[in-house]
């Protein structure tokens, strides 16, 4: 029986990465010299399950990078920021897709319901990365 491969891993900067969106987005930030650990922290949520954000930048916030969005990764994120409300969770999507063939809904229509900051394209915005760190205390 032939296995069925789920996606082709590329090296990049020492990181096998699960497409090769996620590998355009870290060429960039290697090119720009911007500090990050890819899918370098694992977070608890409940159903004594784990996440691993894609992205963690240096200065606290988690990009998560998506082509396709699926309902059960919108769940996901919905869920962290429930029960992770001081988490910076911020997704990056390859395009602005509709959420499905028939939704008039957008993946930036669904994140700025939830507050969620997004952006779109192949590079993590400039801002994102040099926005300063953010103090527990307030």
């Amino acid at each position: 029986m032939k296995k069925k491969k789920r996606f082709k891993r590329t090296k990049v900067a020492g990181n096998k990465t699960r497409s090769g969106y996620e590998a355009k987005v870290l060429k960039d930030l290697g090119a720009r010299k911007v500090s990050y650990e890819y899918e370098g922290v694992t977070i608890e949520y409940p159903l004594v399950l784990t996440y691993t954000p894609d992205i963690l930048l240096d200065n606290g916030i988690i990009v998560e990078m998506k082509g396709f969005w699926d309902g059960r990764s919108r769940n996901l994120m919905k869920t962290l920021k429930q029960y992770h409300p001081n988490l910076d969770i911020r997704m990056l999507f390859q395009r602005d897709n509709k959420l499905n063939k028939t939704s008039k809904i957008r993946y930036s229509d669904w994140c700025n319901k939830h507050f969620i900051k997004w952006a779109v394209g192949e590079s993590i915005p400039e801002e994102w990365v040099k926005e300063p760190k953010k103090t527990s205390s307030g």
